[in-house]
């Protein structure tokens, strides 16, 4: 009876926070589906073939047809596959040639786990009880792993293992769509996705005989109008809009089968809708989560191509979304191809094929740009017969600036600083925890950040749950099994050791907490970050948490955290640090030094309370779990710095990228008042910072210097005159009793809330 009251609460308060219609769509859609999967062993709709003037049933016929006809337009024609496999990095050649000649030893690899042998082939096989395991061997994602192997190596055993692997699923599943506990209608999207792929791959080989080729593609007609029949229309987030793009992609490829027509204009209807709501004017996918904001780019971008090739009048407005969303991805990558795993995210997933930045900028220049080794073959033959080339120094060049940008819709703020060793990137999140219609893959992680210096992740968010309950003690010994989308697991604030959201079953998060902007300001030289958010204001004695980041390009990122409010509240700052790191205190300093791969990271911890040392502050190195891949948990160091104090008070970080001589100090501090000012220093700069808690009261920040700002940058010189000041937020700066700047420069640059930079000489 316990268990059926929490389900029917829990239920409860998923349908309140749906919008009206949610329980009908739900109910409705289960019964349909129920229906659907009674019937459909003997359904015949939809997945036949039409073919004027062919002989329908001679698989002969059918395989002259589709060799043979010129529309729809494929992303590559049989005679392109030479030259396609020529323009692939030969570092990717061999990892797939590898990959491909485990497959043709019936070793399969899923999941993180290792190599299992399925000889003979086992399509219910869960190593472990890990029924994702299982649905990645159905997916037939590495259909294509072989057909590519073939075109690169033309050894016939790769095609081979396609042909009989392929139709002893088919002999064993085909007809049972519908009665597979596993295959579900995201499931089926994907293996439409990867049929189709193997299909054109495959067409051409004469080792694929024209009936196995003939009940390869009638079983993919049915798998497409099951999906058409129970496409999860009920469900917000990624699984229906990828679903259409599936369902849109075959009816548009095959116009042959009689069901096509209606997966086209149902798969266009529903992503039309799915994309207005899903994908923000800046980009950013609604679920916030990097992993499946990279899905669903490169699922867009190629069917993009497809509708750009066959003239479809979708094009363009796919174009403008895949452009959008490949800006954001561009600028959150780390430098090498990796990402920051934001929400519900791994490093890898089968899934992640086509890479939409790379895709835009291939057709924008007319070539294929230069690319690193991560790239999947999938990208490079989705860009077809066009020619490869080398980006060029200018070209290179002109991209290598500092530079910022804000996401505002989707809640995510870039600062990117470029110099000759490599590109320095941190990402911070003050937006909404994930898609309020469906928050399954949010994270309680408001104003967390990661950092990455020259390329190498070093402050990281820990990635996603993957191992089931109890899995995790076997993984790794002695571990405690914590939720890795709880608060304490990234890179932000905890209060008195509280989630800064109710953590429900099944991925939701009640009360979840609304961050706000206060301020964005940006310059070549700095930027200024800032923000807050309300998930602590339902404790006892409530307080808000204010997070203010300040960039100054090449030295140092400034974290200054505060509590606003009242009562005794311990307050704990976590740095999750990337796994293999090496971590050593520097007690000198109150600072921990990071090193991995030759990129360096110091943290300092500087506490701005009034007559208080560092010494009071309670740092210590621990340790967490990550899941950076799916099922692979391991070991990360933690740094963690907290204090029990009456609110309000402030918690400081100075992180600098580099051995260089940082160091950090308070030069004055009043917590009641929310001013701090922190001296920061390295190799060749010294600056004083002033930050206050938002509040548009005019301060003296240096002899003769007053301003409103919230945040102030004074940069000194060894005599300690100004040499430079950045103000943030300003309506006024005064020198000895003069505006600085005309009033209305102030109130232009407040408006865009833009940095100012002002030089003191």
């Amino acid at each position: 009876m316990p268990n059926v009251t929490h389900w029917a609460l829990w239920a409860a308060r998923k349908v309140a926070s749906q919008d009206r219609m949610y329980l009908p769509r739900r109910l409705s859609w289960s019964a349909r589906k129920k229906l659907v999967d009674a019937v459909f062993r003997v359904s015949k709709s939809g997945s036949s073939l039409d073919l004027p003037n062919r002989d329908q049933t001679d698989p002969d016929s059918l395989r002259d047809h589709f060799l043979s006809r010129e529309s729809p337009g494929w992303h590559f024609d049989p005679t392109d596959v030479n030259r396609i496999a020529e323009r692939v990095p030969p570092v990717c050649r061999d990892r797939t040639i590898a990959e491909a000649d485990e497959l043709c030893a019936r070793r399969f690899t899923f999941r993180g786990q290792p190599p299992v042998i399925l000889d003979p082939i086992d399509w219910h096989a869960a190593p472990r009880g890990d029924g994702d395991w299982t649905c990645d061997l159905n997916r037939h994602s590495w259909f294509a792993t072989l057909g590519f192997a073939f075109w690169y190596t033309g050894e016939e055993r790769y095609a081979n293992t396609f042909v009989e692997l392929s139709s002893a699923w088919i002999r064993a599943n085909g007809g049972r769509l519908g009665k597979l506990a596993w295959d579900t209608p995201f499931e089926v999207a994907f293996r439409v996705n990867a049929w189709v792929w193997a299909y054109f791959l495959f067409l051409p080989c004469a080792l694929w005989s024209a009936d196995d080729q003939s009940n390869f593609l009638r079983v993919l007609g049915r798998l497409s109008e099951y999906l058409y029949q129970t496409l999860e229309y009920h469900s917000p987030g990624n699984h229906v809009l990828l679903e259409a793009k599936a369902l849109a992609l075959c009816g548009e490829l095959f116009p042959e089968f009689r069901g096509a027509r209606r997966w086209r204009s149902k798969g266009w209807r529903i992503l039309r809708r799915e994309l207005g709501k899903q994908v923000g004017p800046d980009g950013v996918h609604a679920e916030r989560s990097t992993m499946y904001h990279k899905i669903i780019a490169g699922e867009l971008a190629e069917l993009w191509l497809i509708a750009m090739r066959n003239d479809l009048v979708q094009a363009g407005e796919l174009h403008a979304v895949v452009e959008r969303m490949g800006e954001f991805e561009t600028w959150i990558d780390n430098g090498r191809g990796d990402f920051p795993l934001v929400g519900d995210s791994w490093a890898e997933d089968t899934y992640l094929r086509f890479n939409a930045p790379l895709i835009c900028r291939a057709h924008q220049i007319g070539t294929v740009p230069s690319a690193g080794s991560w790239l999947s073959d999938h990208t490079w033959w989705a860009l077809g017969p066009l020619e490869h080339r080398a980006v060029g120094a200018e070209e290179s060049a002109q991209e290598a600036t500092n530079a910022a940008k804000a996401f505002p819709a989707g809640g995510y703020y870039v600062s990117r600083s470029v110099s000759a060793h490599g590109t320095d990137v941190l990402l911070w999140d003050c937006g909404p925890l994930g898609y309020s219609a469906n928050r399954k893959h949010a994270h309680a992680d408001a104003l967390g950040l990661t950092i990455a210096v020259r390329g190498v992740p070093l402050l990281i968010d820990p990635g996603a749950d993957g191992i089931g309950p109890g899995d995790l003690g076997r993984a790794i010994p002695n571990a405690v099994e914590t939720p890795l989308r709880e608060t304490a697991a990234h890179n932000t604030l905890t209060v008195d050791g509280k989630d800064q959201g109710i953590l429900a079953e099944r991925g939701e998060i009640w009360s979840a907490p609304e961050p706000r902007l206060r301020i964005w300001a940006t310059s070549s030289e700095c930027v200024v970050m800032s923000g807050h958010h309300d998930g602590y204001m339902r404790l006892p004695e409530p307080v808000r948490h204010a997070r203010t980041i300040v960039a100054m390009h090449h030295h140092y990122w400034l974290i200054v955290d505060r509590l606003e409010g009242a009562g005794y509240h311990r307050g704990e700052q976590r740095f999750h640090i990337a796994p293999s790191a090496g971590v050593e205190w520097v007690r000198k300093k109150q600072g921990v030094r990071i090193e991995k791969n030759g990129s360096v990271l110091q943290l300092l911890f500087v506490d701005p309370q009034e007559g208080s040392s560092n010494d009071d502050l309670e740092t210590q190195i621990g340790e967490r779990i990550a899941e950076l891949h799916y099922g692979r948990r391991e070991r990360i160091p933690v740094v963690t710095c907290g204090v029990e104090r009456h609110a309000p008070y402030s918690l400081v970080t100075v992180i600098a990228p580099g051995d260089q001589d940082l160091d950090a100090r308070v030069v004055s501090s009043d917590s009641s008042d929310g001013l701090h000012i922190i001296e920061v220093s390295g190799d060749g700069y010294r600056d004083h910072v002033c930050v206050t808690d938002g509040a548009a009261v005019t301060r003296q920040v240096h002899e003769g210097w007053t301003t409103d700002a919230p945040v102030c940058i004074l940069r000194l010189q060894p005599d300690d005159d100004l040499k430079e000041v950045f103000v943030a937020g300003a309506s006024r700066l005064v020198r000895s009793g003069s505006d600085v700047l005309p009033e209305s420069v102030w109130h232009e640059s407040a408006a865009l809330k833009r940095l100012v930079r002002i030089s003191a000489e």
